[in-house]
Protein backbone atom coordinates (compact mmCIF):
# COMPACT_ATOMS: atom_id res chain seq x y z
CA UNK A 1 0.00 0.00 0.00
CA UNK A 2 1.79 3.24 -1.24
CA UNK A 3 1.29 6.29 1.31
CA UNK A 4 3.24 8.54 -0.84
CA UNK A 5 0.06 10.96 -1.75
CA UNK A 6 -0.61 11.29 2.02
CA UNK A 7 0.24 14.06 4.25
CA UNK A 8 2.31 12.99 6.96
CA UNK A 9 -0.53 13.29 10.17
CA UNK A 10 -2.47 11.09 7.96
CA UNK A 11 0.49 8.30 8.45
CA UNK A 12 0.85 8.76 11.55
CA UNK A 13 -2.66 8.29 11.71
CA UNK A 14 -2.55 5.07 9.69
CA UNK A 15 0.57 3.83 12.13
CA UNK A 16 -1.36 4.36 15.11
CA UNK A 17 -4.47 2.64 13.50
CA UNK A 18 -2.49 -0.20 12.92
CA UNK A 19 -1.12 -0.27 16.43
CA UNK A 20 -4.92 -0.47 18.13
CA UNK A 21 -5.50 -3.19 15.51
CA UNK A 22 -2.85 -5.18 16.57
CA UNK A 23 -3.61 -4.81 19.95
CA UNK A 24 -7.06 -5.76 19.72
CA UNK A 25 -5.58 -8.73 18.25
CA UNK A 26 -4.43 -9.60 21.66
CA UNK A 27 -6.20 -11.86 23.93
CA UNK A 28 -3.85 -11.28 26.96
CA UNK A 29 -4.65 -8.74 28.70
CA UNK A 30 -1.49 -8.42 30.99
CA UNK A 31 0.58 -5.60 31.74
CA UNK A 32 2.64 -5.95 28.84
CA UNK A 33 -0.86 -4.77 27.28
CA UNK A 34 -1.22 -1.95 29.19
CA UNK A 35 1.84 -0.28 28.59
CA UNK A 36 1.91 -0.35 25.12
CA UNK A 37 -1.84 0.26 25.04
CA UNK A 38 -0.73 3.91 27.11
CA UNK A 39 1.92 4.18 24.77
CA UNK A 40 -0.41 4.12 21.74
CA UNK A 41 -2.34 6.46 23.68
CA UNK A 42 0.84 8.82 24.21
CA UNK A 43 1.54 8.43 20.30
CA UNK A 44 -2.06 9.80 19.82
CA UNK A 45 -1.86 12.74 21.98
CA UNK A 46 1.40 13.67 20.34
CA UNK A 47 -0.59 13.50 16.46
CA UNK A 48 -3.16 15.78 18.11
CA UNK A 49 -1.18 18.63 20.01
CA UNK A 50 2.97 17.91 19.27
CA UNK A 51 3.73 18.67 23.06
CA UNK A 52 4.80 15.58 23.89
CA UNK A 53 8.88 14.66 23.68
CA UNK A 54 10.11 12.67 20.76
CA UNK A 55 12.11 11.07 23.30
CA UNK A 56 9.93 10.20 25.56
CA UNK A 57 7.52 8.27 22.08
CA UNK A 58 11.52 6.80 21.18
CA UNK A 59 12.38 5.76 24.95
CA UNK A 60 8.31 3.80 25.41
CA UNK A 61 9.35 2.38 22.16
CA UNK A 62 13.09 1.45 22.65
CA UNK A 63 15.32 2.16 26.13
CA UNK A 64 17.56 0.70 28.51
CA UNK A 65 14.28 0.73 30.74
CA UNK A 66 11.06 -0.77 30.39
CA UNK A 67 10.20 -0.69 26.34
CA UNK A 68 7.96 -2.44 23.95
CA UNK A 69 11.23 -3.96 22.12
CA UNK A 70 11.96 -5.84 25.68
CA UNK A 71 8.53 -7.29 25.50
CA UNK A 72 9.36 -8.10 21.97
CA UNK A 73 12.58 -10.03 22.85
CA UNK A 74 11.15 -11.72 25.93
CA UNK A 75 7.70 -13.09 24.70
CA UNK A 76 8.33 -17.01 23.43
CA UNK A 77 4.87 -17.16 21.69
CA UNK A 78 5.79 -16.49 18.08
CA UNK A 79 2.50 -14.92 16.74
CA UNK A 80 2.19 -12.96 20.01
CA UNK A 81 5.54 -11.35 19.69
CA UNK A 82 4.77 -10.83 16.12
CA UNK A 83 1.66 -8.65 17.03
CA UNK A 84 4.45 -6.82 19.52
CA UNK A 85 6.73 -6.24 16.72
CA UNK A 86 4.37 -4.93 14.55
CA UNK A 87 3.08 -2.55 17.40
CA UNK A 88 6.76 -1.60 17.83
CA UNK A 89 7.12 -0.67 14.54
CA UNK A 90 4.24 2.13 14.62
CA UNK A 91 5.64 3.46 17.63
CA UNK A 92 9.24 3.90 15.90
CA UNK A 93 7.34 5.35 13.42
CA UNK A 94 5.14 7.75 14.96
CA UNK A 95 9.18 8.47 16.95
CA UNK A 96 10.91 8.93 13.53
CA UNK A 97 8.03 11.60 12.46
CA UNK A 98 8.00 13.22 15.78
CA UNK A 99 12.09 14.18 14.96
CA UNK A 100 11.38 14.99 11.71
CA UNK A 101 8.52 17.40 12.90
CA UNK A 102 11.01 18.92 14.96
CA UNK A 103 13.11 18.88 11.69
CA UNK A 104 15.89 17.06 13.86
CA UNK A 105 17.25 14.75 10.75
CA UNK A 106 19.90 13.23 13.83
CA UNK A 107 18.19 10.11 14.16
CA UNK A 108 18.98 7.71 17.48
CA UNK A 109 19.86 4.08 16.38
CA UNK A 110 17.08 2.74 16.43
CA UNK A 111 15.42 5.18 13.89
CA UNK A 112 18.45 5.45 11.14
CA UNK A 113 16.28 2.65 9.10
CA UNK A 114 12.85 4.37 9.47
CA UNK A 115 11.07 5.73 6.81
CA UNK A 116 7.97 5.59 5.32
CA UNK A 117 8.37 2.08 3.62
CA UNK A 118 8.98 0.58 6.65
CA UNK A 119 4.96 1.10 7.57
CA UNK A 120 4.32 0.34 3.76
CA UNK A 121 6.11 -2.64 4.48
CA UNK A 122 3.87 -3.18 7.48
CA UNK A 123 0.56 -2.91 6.37
CA UNK A 124 1.36 -5.68 3.32
CA UNK A 125 2.29 -8.34 5.82
CA UNK A 126 -0.48 -7.48 7.91
CA UNK A 127 -2.50 -7.58 4.98
CA UNK A 128 -1.25 -10.54 3.69
CA UNK A 129 -1.51 -12.26 7.02
CA UNK A 130 -4.89 -11.41 7.76
CA UNK A 131 -4.44 -9.31 10.80
CA UNK A 132 -5.72 -6.04 8.42
CA UNK A 133 -8.21 -6.09 6.16
CA UNK A 134 -8.01 -4.24 3.23
CA UNK A 135 -11.58 -2.42 4.02
CA UNK A 136 -10.29 -1.52 7.46
CA UNK A 137 -6.99 -0.04 5.70
CA UNK A 138 -9.33 2.16 3.72
CA UNK A 139 -11.55 3.38 6.07
CA UNK A 140 -8.37 4.49 8.11
CA UNK A 141 -7.21 5.83 5.08
CA UNK A 142 -11.14 7.47 4.32
CA UNK A 143 -11.86 8.58 7.94
CA UNK A 144 -8.64 9.95 9.55
CA UNK A 145 -8.17 10.55 12.95
CA UNK A 146 -11.80 9.35 14.57
CA UNK A 147 -9.82 7.29 17.86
Amino acid sequence: MQLTNYIDDEKCEVAIRIAEISLGSITLKDENYDFCRDTIELCREWLRQKKISKVDILERASSHGRAIADIVMEIEDYELANKYGSILTCVLYIAWQAYNYEEDYYYPQELELMDDDELETLIEELLEEGTLQKQDFENILKNGDKG
